[in-house]
């Protein structure tokens, strides 16, 4: 917390824009990837330790990302996305933590959708780019999954909720005014990953 709060404030001592907002990037991303690393070195040997502390992590920056965009709304604008993504990511790493490879691939693939909609109304590139990363981390938990062995049940809803949220993202993604646009190109592969694993899903159910 102190050293987060102190890069907030060394931030703003060095800038008088966001356009000039110095960021230092050990005090940003140094201190809680080595804090992590050491935190589970701690908790590990408790059943959901390194899962809680991940948690803990994100439960840390959110608010800071929270409370600094409401304090200095224009001016540390770029420290609010980096408290945000760090907050974020380490809410996402502490779905695997806790959860198996089935259960994630399912998280992540709601979560990434989620994260693709806020990105794609806002709209921001950066935003709707790491929610189809997660959606792709998904497809590869459930992949995992599969190969690892699973109940017809889970298989089933596990496959059904990738090929979901990729058809979803697809739409999401379509760009109806240029027929060449990257977007329309994504929404292609999305689409074509969707359809994949809805095969997956008749011939292995």
């Amino acid at each position: 917390v102190i050293y987060g709060v102190l890069a907030v404030l060394m931030a703003l001592r060095h800038s008088r824009t966001a356009a000039d907002l110095y960021i230092d990037g050990t005090l940003a991303f140094g201190t809680p990837l080595l804090g992590l690393g050491l935190q589970v070195g701690v908790t590990q040997h408790w059943e959901y330790g390194p899962a809680l502390s991940a948690l803990a992590f994100g439960a840390v920056y959110l608010p800071l990302a929270y409370l600094t965009q409401k304090r200095w709304p224009e001016h540390a604008r770029p420290m609010t996305m980096v408290f945000l993504a760090l907050g974020g990511g380490f809410t996402t790493l502490a779905i695997p933590l806790a959860l198996s490879a089935r259960w994630t691939a399912v998280a992540w693939a709601l979560e990434g959708l989620g994260i693709l909609w806020v990105g794609r109304s806002q709209p921001r590139i950066g935003t709707a780019a790491a929610g189809t990363a997660v959606l792709v981390l998904a497809a590869g938990s459930a992949w995992r999954a599969w190969a690892d062995g699973m109940d017809t049940p889970t298989f089933l809803m596990v496959m059904a909720t990738v090929a979901l949220t990729w058809h979803a993202a697809a739409w999401l993604w379509r760009d109806k005014t240029e027929d060449a646009s990257p977007s329309n190109g994504l929404s292609l592969l999305l689409l074509g990953g969707g359809v994949i694993a809805w095969l997956v899903l008749l011939v292995g159910g």
